[in-house]
């Protein structure tokens, strides 16, 4: 009887992952002058299965619902993707099922795995703002005339973003930008251990003004797929 127990609940959790049909939230950031892409996926199926990560793509197959059990061990990126190199750090976590980054011909690759730095640190905060106008350079976005959106916030005159970890949230017809969340690896290191563990730093951006998706090019920047 135990046995049989154990089976059950073993082939119920299986079951879980089973799913053929996904809702998926997808975003792509491409990689300039290369047949690739990185794909940030959110992932929801039967009995509240929710699966989330990142993968590396041949662009014009596209991702599929068979890419949500498969993503690659990387969290987020350190510096804007090239075909030439990709740099970026992954978050471990106890059981995760991501498969090793692939390898791509006469790229470099390097991906670290870190600890999450849990404790609060002034490093990695979660800060939101609306903001009148942007300007988008090579390397980072600039945001002008950023107000705020907490009690206790700070408003500045001018916040600029690194790219690379910057998603573009959109409306229904993926034309017209809602919100822009922008995050950064921060590496902290732990005073007792010393070891270096890595924390996200969290903005996020609402126009104030209508924005066009289309104003944004597509290097460094992850784009909503629908």
């Amino acid at each position: 009887m135990r046995n049989l127990t154990v089976i059950l609940l073993a082939l119920l959790c299986v079951s879980c992952f089973l799913i053929t049909d996904w809702n998926i939230e997808l975003w792509e950031q491409k990689i300039e002058n290369s047949n690739y892409s990185i794909c940030k996926f959110d992932a929801w199926g039967g009995r509240d299965s929710h699966v989330s990560g990142m993968k590396l793509i041949n662009s014009a197959e596209g991702f599929k619902q068979s890419d949500v059990m498969s993503g690659h061990q990387i969290s987020y990126l350190t510096s804007i993707p090239s075909k030439h190199k990709i740099d970026g750090v992954f978050r471990n976590r106890i059981g995760a099922r991501e498969k090793p980054f692939p390898k791509i011909k006469n790229a470099k690759i390097n991906i670290k795995s870190y600890e999450d730095f849990n404790t609060v640190n002034t490093k990695c905060l979660y800060k939101g703002y609306q903001f009148k106008s942007f300007k988008e350079n090579r390397n980072s976005i600039i945001f002008y005339s950023n107000e705020s959106v907490f009690v206790d916030g700070k408003d500045y005159d001018e916040i600029s973003i690194p790219k690379g970890n910057i998603y573009i949230m959109t409306d229904k017809t993926n034309a017209i930008v809602k919100r822009i969340t922008c995050e950064e690896v921060k590496f902290v290191k732990d005073s007792v251990t010393g070891e270096v563990r890595v924390c996200i730093d969290t903005k996020y951006f609402d126009p104030i003004n209508e924005i066009k998706l289309s104003e944004f090019t597509d290097y460094g920047i992850y784009k909503p797929v629908k």
